[in-house]
């Protein structure tokens, strides 16, 4: 559920919080657990951390305490670097290694211990599975055997099968895919040949081909696009040319990506130099803000305003000199971001669209590093890893008061994505228990332009809204229960 939270969110419990609470200590101590990768499933947040015995391992968070699910490998890291799991059909896929048969593709339903789903290099050998993705009720990931070399797979749960996509290079010889993402219903990707180097490639599941986007970068240097994100019908990265540097680009779905900032003029980085498993920006009200340097600034925070084609230097994180912000979020009509300056360390900062950002709280008070990283919204909740600067890197989570538009007694979580919206909105739901569920949207003159009814498990479902035929305006709507009862109401602005 790692869509962006713009927008309207519903809290159905009594409980608040006015600063960030940590989950558990893991670790007692300064060492902390290193917790990444959160997500959810049936009702409970899955990480993974180390509590400095067992390794990075897979943990989960309940609603009240954190424990470790299963020691998968007893002699080292389980989860290591590549730190991204994803939820399907109320099943955890991850990448991971027991110590026995190599990185392979995991599975963990949330009762029984966790397993290999998908063993793409038989035996002690690794598979190398990395990032995933998830399309059409299938697991797309990049993985590396000796007889394909490094290429693009898919997990089907429905068949219990694994199936090679791309052929970056002919048999064993070197290739390789980076970061996985889903856009406008295809799968795209990073990957290399040993001439073409990493580029923009997609491979289209309706005709089962592969193919290359666009040589940005052309030769073996390749313009290794990382950090996709959707937003306004468009896929958003950052890549590096020779000639400019690292910027940002984006790519409508057909022709050649474009590249829409220069901040950093001629070939010098705008960007960071090596492609890193986070966030480096976030969408909210029709422009991208991300972490950028120009020939001056330092690392800052930049904007670049869609409707204009406009980037500017937005905010200065340290007016001094370097300021470094990432990690950046979209919840609760606000962007969340860690931020820091050598005064007051890196912190937990927000943006409310009309309000200069701003640290929302000292979370290692004074210039220490509370270090707030991984940052996910589940829910209606913001989670991720600090250090309060005595029990080291722990999870977090912090409720903002501003999502509640509606409280009810109702035993339901919600979160209304992206509002306003354009051409898709999603309400991600969280039941406790199962139950029969009507969703009604209509407009402001009572005309009903939609209406599902249907029975759901308990944990997270998300009930996809197409608005994009729709009018500008304002939009009401309703869940009921199966006997009719209000449960929630909001607003759906489209745009």
């Amino acid at each position: 559920m790692k869509q962006l939270l713009l927008s309207l969110s519903l809290l159905v419990s009594a409980t608040t919080w006015a600063q960030p609470v940590m989950l558990s200590d893991a670790v007692p101590g300064a060492n902390g657990c290193d917790p990444s990768m959160f997500t959810g499933m049936n009702g409970k947040v899955y990480f993974a951390a180390d509590d400095g015995i067992n390794g990075q391992e897979l943990w989960v968070y309940d609603g009240s305490t954190c424990s470790m699910v299963y020691n998968i490998n007893p002699s080292g890291d389980a989860l290591g670097a590549i730190k991204q799991m994803v939820e399907l059909n109320g099943k955890l896929y991850f990448s991971a290694d027991d110590g026995t048969n190599g990185r392979e593709l995991w599975v963990y339903d949330g009762i029984n211990p966790p397993s290999i789903a998908a063993d793409i290099e038989p035996g002690a050998g690794t598979g190398g599975v990395g990032m995933l993705a998830v399309l059409n009720n299938k697991i797309y990931f990049g993985a590396l055997t000796t007889t394909t070399g490094g290429e693009l797979w898919s997990y089907d749960p429905a068949t219990n099968t694994a199936a090679v996509l791309s052929s970056l290079a002919p048999g064993a010889d070197p290739s390789g895919v980076y970061e996985v993402g889903v856009f406008n219903g295809k799968v795209y990707f990073s990957g290399t040949t040993p001439g073409e180097g990493f580029e923009l490639r997609v491979y289209d599941p309706a005709n089962n081909t592969s193919s290359m986007v666009a040589d940005i970068n052309s030769g073996a240097p390749g313009s290794s696009p990382f950090n996709f994100m959707t937003a306004n019908n468009k896929l958003y990265f950052f890549a590096k040319t020779i000639n400019y540097g690292i910027e940002l680009y984006s790519y409508s779905g057909s022709g050649i990506p474009t590249r829409l900032t220069d901040i950093n003029p001629g070939a010098g980085d705008s960007g960071f130099d090596t492609p890193l498993p986070f966030n480096f920006m976030a969408y909210m009200n029709n422009n991208i803000y991300f972490c950028a340097q120009n020939a001056t600034s330092g690392y800052q925070m930049f904007k670049y305003d869609i409707a204009t084609n406009t980037t500017n230097l937005f905010y200065t994180i340290n007016p001094s000199g370097p300021g470094t912000n990432a990690y950046y979020v979209s919840y609760a009509n606000k962007l969340y971001f860690g931020a820091g300056n050598p005064t007051i360390g890196f912190e937990l900062w927000t943006f409310d669209g009309t309000n200069p950002p701003a640290m929302i709280y000292d979370i290692n008070p004074g210039s220490g590093s509370g270090g707030p990283s991984h940052m996910t919204v589940i829910g209606n909740t913001l989670y991720f890893g600090a250090d309060n600067g005595i029990s080291g890197d722990e999870p977090y989570k912090l409720y903002d008061p501003a999502t509640s538009v509606a409280t009810v007694n109702s035993n339901i979580k919600m979160a209304l994505h992206p509002n306003p919206a354009s051409t898709d909105a999603y309400i991600d739901m969280e039941l406790e228990q199962a139950q029969k569920l009507s969703v009604t949207i209509a407009d402001i003159a009572g005309k009903v332009l939609s209406n599902t009814s249907n029975k759901y498990d308990n944990g997270y479902h998300t009930i996809s809204v197409p608005c994009g035929q729709w009018a500008q305006g304002t939009y009401i709507y309703q869940v009921k229960d199966e006997a009719g009862h209000l449960l929630h109401t909001g607003k759906l602005i489209k745009k």
